[in-house]
């Protein structure tokens, strides 16, 4: 049978969190001959900073994985996460009321240690496909929180009132969170900027401006400047 590689439109970032460093490579060579990208992570611990780093596609977590436990992770990945991360869960011979925690935890969905690579590609698939409806982006920074559906920022339960371009901008930065952000990639995520740098930097000193007004260090979080560099918006305690 042809193995099929990954098209454009279903290709992920996936983390693969085990302490087996056998099944991480079993499974990693496997979705990277799909096409996919691979990370791994060897403990609890690495798994939550990767994904509160950087933005997967999923994380497929399996029982071997050192450190905290597997219904503690997942409520700390769902916290600690900007987005909130499709998870499959691989573990050996699962009760009822076991899959009933991890599902409360967050867990999507959950899978024996004997499936096949080719079986946990096609769950990936799904669990990832399930979560691109609309409602279902929301990014997280501290207690900063925006759905992006609608395109509305709260913090600790209290709207920020920002434009609708404020609002744009701010996305962009906890898309990119704690990474700053350049002024140029404010300006082509706006639509403009080329021709008249020193207005472009203009506008975007404004509209952070404007944020960094609206959300202050009250609300727990804050705009922080990399001179020369850009912006990032980031938790106080960061």
């Amino acid at each position: 049978m042809q193995r099929r590689s990954a098209t454009s439109s279903n290709v992920l970032r996936v983390l693969v969190a085990s302490s087996d460093y056998g099944f991480s490579a079993r499974v990693g060579s496997h979705l990277e001959s799909l096409g996919h990208t691979v990370d791994f992570a060897h403990s609890s611990d690495l798994a939550v900073r990767l994904c509160k780093e950087f933005r997967f596609s999923a994380v497929l977590m399996s029982q071997t994985l050192r450190g905290k436990g597997w219904v503690e992770t997942c409520e700390e990945l769902r916290e600690r996460s900007r987005v909130r991360i499709p998870l499959l869960l691989v573990g050996a011979s699962p009760t009822v009321q076991s899959t009933l925690d991890e599902f409360g935890a967050g867990a999507d969905d959950f899978v024996g240690l004997d499936t096949a690579v080719e079986e946990m590609h096609a769950r990936l698939l799904a669990i990832t496909k399930s979560r691109k409806g609309p409602g279902e982006r929301t990014l997280k920074v501290g207690p900063l929180e925006m759905d992006l559906k609608l395109m509305e920022a709260r913090a600790n339960g209290e709207q920020v009132r920002l434009t609708p371009v404020g609002l744009k901008v701010l996305s962009l930065l906890m898309e990119e969170s704690p990474r700053p952000v350049s002024h140029s990639t404010i300006m082509a995520h706006l639509g403009g900027g080329g021709m008249n740098s020193a207005l472009d930097n203009s506008l975007v000193r404004t509209h952070v401006y404007q944020i960094r007004r609206a959300i202050g260090r009250g609300l727990g979080t804050h705009i922080r400047t990399y001179h020369q560099i850009g912006y990032a918006v980031v938790a106080n305690d960061a």
